[in-house]
């Protein structure tokens, strides 16, 4: 930290009261007087004697750092610096290794090593862990931000770069005759680069150790004539936000490369035509001569249904899983969603309704919600979803703006000044024509996200919903609003799918309601995965399964009677209506007791079997008798089995002694 005083000093301020003042500081706050960086400006060594003479107490280059000549041997007078803006080791002739730069950590935009003949080892660099970052602004990076090693011919790794996490801009590795591997890169993680060369380099065989690097826009991969395989660039992806255009990408004179698999997810398997102009296969071995080859050198199969079962509000699906025939895209499991089709949160108004220029218009409207209850189920979970809806034309869509609000007062951004060119037939609706057209532009995060919102089963969707459209008044133009409205739907997922499993169980289906479902597996090639589509609606029969009783219990308040408790596994899926408990004894009229289904609460977690407990008191039953009870549940198909029977002897009815008894028993003697 710097401390920098500019009032003048007294000259009958003794030294006393100077040390006195020093004291204080370091008491009340010792970083104060920490040692500051020492910022320099950009430094070039060209000779020995220059790099000895270098003053130790610059910590910081705010610059360029520049060793270049045949007369530098060692580095050791620079181990003091920590940061620079650029580094740059050019042409030496007896630098073997870079010792004495131990404490640099950060480089904030580039690096080059180029033309060391006798460099080995990047000894020295084990504490950089961070390139780029900062624009370049005259360090001196006219091969613009990262990391670059060029023409380094006794290089034979780059273990010396353990620690380097982050680089922005550029790798460039080429013409590094003697280089083995690059295994020393192995730290970089989630790196995303403008462009990745690596060409030239006579011996390399692989370029393991480059896992961490996550996407490019640019791609070239060149005369590397050892090259077998390029597996370590399995997680790189092409994350250029607009189509390629020109020659972006070139793999070619790889005379060994016969192993292109590593690529697949970079150039967008199964095959993404728009990346065929830009891309160049020349000159590799078989498997890697065209991009057609290294398309097909995955091959994925999509899970295969076996067979499926629906019915009372469960559906068991078996199926074979995914396979693919490599090991760089492993299947981790697979997943499983279904869409209630048909079910509607609410519907939608015509209001054709005039968008005046430089006004604003207000529509209001009570929307019911016709979802029916999602569950929480031991097997299966199920939940609304809901999406805004309109229509609306305007010749000139950049001067509009919607919101809509929500009746628990939330404020959703539909529609935000999107790009889409002028004209007469600018009819679109929200989300499907409207986010398509945004796709991919600045402005797709301005709109309402993902063109559908979450809603827990909890949520009442039903109630007061308005939207609110704004025309600017950059032109004199106007619009309409044909239709808005909300749209629901019920998803279904499982709990829990077995990483290669081969059954999925749903327990929270609707009855008598078609569902879409998509089969597909986890893989990083998920964008391009193989999916199966199914359909299934669970058919509501007889219950299927019996109550259970857990207890009967004779009393006798008044009169004699049974209280008969039982739970009922299922019985919301069962979509059952009423109980009719029958209790019956030898020489007796059989008594019963009738009660409406409690199904349970529509949010609630269900018990492991999915039940719900009731107890219905039965009637009309004789003193001291035993009695053998049951119980059967009835949906609107009819009555399901009945549960098994449990026996109770019913108790003796005390009524009390006789008036005139009482009387006398309370007369004095």
């Amino acid at each position: 930290m710097h401390i920098v005083i500019t009032t003048h000093f007294s000259k009958r301020l003794s030294m006393a009261r100077i040390g006195l003042t020093v004291v204080l500081l370091t008491l009340l706050s010792p970083s104060l007087l920490a040692a500051p960086a020492n910022v320099c400006d950009s430094v070039e060594f060209t000779t020995q004697a220059q790099v000895d003479a270098f003053d130790q107490g610059c910590t910081v280059i705010d610059g360029s750092l520049t060793v270049r000549g045949n007369d530098i041997r060692e580095l050791s007078r620079l181990s003091n610096i920590e940061q620079v803006d650029s580094l740059k080791i050019l042409a030496t002739g007896q630098l073997k290794n870079l010792s004495g730069l131990d404490t640099l950590a950060t480089v904030t935009q580039c690096v080059l090593i180029q033309e060391n003949v006798v460099l080995s080892s990047l000894t020295g660099l084990e504490k950089l862990s961070v390139i780029g970052g900062e624009p370049n602004l005259g360090a001196g990076c006219v091969l613009g931000l990262g990391l670059y090693l060029n023409w380094n011919s006794e290089l034979t790794d780059v273990n010396g770069l353990k620690a380097l996490s982050s680089i922005t801009g550029s790798l460039s590795i080429f013409n590094n005759d003697s280089l083995q591997d690059v295994r020393g890169l192995a730290a970089l993680n989630n790196v995303v680069l403008d462009t990745l060369e690596i060409r030239d380099n006579a011996v390399l065989p692989h370029l393991n150790g480059l896992e961490g690097l996550w996407g490019a826009d640019r791609l070239f991969i060149r005369y590397n004539i050892r090259m077998i395989h390029v597996d370590a660039l399995k997680n790189l992806q092409y994350t250029s936000a607009t189509p390629a255009s020109g020659r972006k990408f070139e793999v070619s004179e790889n005379w060994r490369l016969a192993r292109c698999e590593g690529l697949a997810l970079f150039f967008r398997w199964p095959g993404r035509e728009f990346l065929r102009g830009s891309a160049w296969f020349e000159d590799n071995e078989t498997g890697c001569e065209t991009l057609d080859e290294l398309w097909a050198s995955v091959v994925m199969t999509a899970p295969e249904v076996s067979s499926l079962s629906a019915a009372n509000g469960r559906m068991t699906l078996e199926f074979a899983p995914a396979t693919i025939n490599t090991d760089l895209y492993p299947i981790s499991g697979h997943r499983f969603g279904c869409v209630a089709v048909e079910i509607g949160a609410a519907s939608t108004v015509t209001p054709l309704t005039s968008i005046p220029n430089g006004q604003t218009i207000n529509e209001r409207h009570y929307f019911s919600s016709e979802l029916r209850d999602a569950r929480q189920g031991v097997a299966s979970r199920s939940y609304a979803a809901w999406t805004p809806v309109f229509q609306v034309w305007h010749p000139s869509p950049d001067e509009l703006t919607a919101t809509l609000t929500t009746p628990w007062g939330e404020e959703l951004l539909l529609l935000d000044r999107f790009g889409i060119d002028p004209g007469d037939d600018n009819r679109f609706s929200f989300p499907e024509n409207v986010y398509a057209a945004i796709e991919g532009t600045v402005d797709q995060e301005r709109v309402f996200p993902s063109g559908y919102y979450f809603r827990e089963v909890n949520q009442e969707l039903g109630g007061w919903y308005e939207i609110s459209f704004s025309d600017s008044v950059v032109t004199a133009t106007g619009g309409r609003l044909s239709l808005w409205g909300i749209e629901g739907y019920s998803e279904l997922e499982p709990n829990q799918i077995p990483v290669q499993g081969t059954t999925i169980h749903l327990d929270t289906v609707l009855n008598e309601v078609e569902y879409q479902c998509h089969l597909y597996p986890e893989i990083a090639l998920s964008a391009y995965r193989s999916v199966t589509e199914l359909e299934f609606t669970s058919e509501l029969g007889l219950p299927q399964s019996a109550p259970e009783i857990i207890s009967v219990t004779p009393q006798a308040d008044g009169e004699a009677s049974i209280l008969v408790e039982f739970s009922q596994p299922w019985a919301w899926q069962a979509e059952l209506q009423d109980y009719l408990v029958t209790c019956e004894a030898e020489g007796e009229e059989p008594a019963y007791g009738y009660a409406l289904a409690d199904n349970g609460d529509a949010n609630q977690v269900m018990a492991a079997d999915g039940s719900v407990s009731q107890a219905i008191l039965v009637e009309g039953v004789s003193e001291e008798v035993e009695y053998a009870c049951s119980v059967r549940g009835y949906n609107r198909r009819g009555g399901g089995p009945a549960s098994g029977v449990a026996n109770v002897t019913t108790e003796a009815v005390s009524r009390g002694l006789p008036i005139w008894l009482l009387y006398e028993a309370t007369r004095a003697p």
